[in-house]
């Protein structure tokens, strides 16, 4: 209960702190910190390319019958070999 109400009196406290700052730096902070849409767009399309090709059957790069020949999983992560 005491923990909680430390939350809820930091929460508070932030919140106040941050409505303190003139409209100007707070304005400022959404503008840097803002994402812009071509990002949203290029994730979206990379996200569907990936699906897309998850969902093919076709795609899908040979899965190896023993895996401790496979060459990935005998190196580390500078590419040497350490098998």
């Amino acid at each position: 209960m005491k923990g909680g109400l430390l939350l809820l009196a930091g929460t508070v406290g932030a919140a106040a702190m941050a409505m303190s700052f003139p409209q100007s730096v707070r304005d400022d902070v959404a503008a840097r910190t803002a994402v812009p849409d071509h990002i949203y767009l290029e994730a979206e399309r990379q996200l569907a390319l990936f699906v897309k090709w998850a969902r093919s059957e076709d795609d899908r790069p040979a899965q190896s019958d023993h895996p401790d020949q496979d060459v990935w999983l005998n190196q580390d992560t500078t590419g040497r070999d350490v098998s």
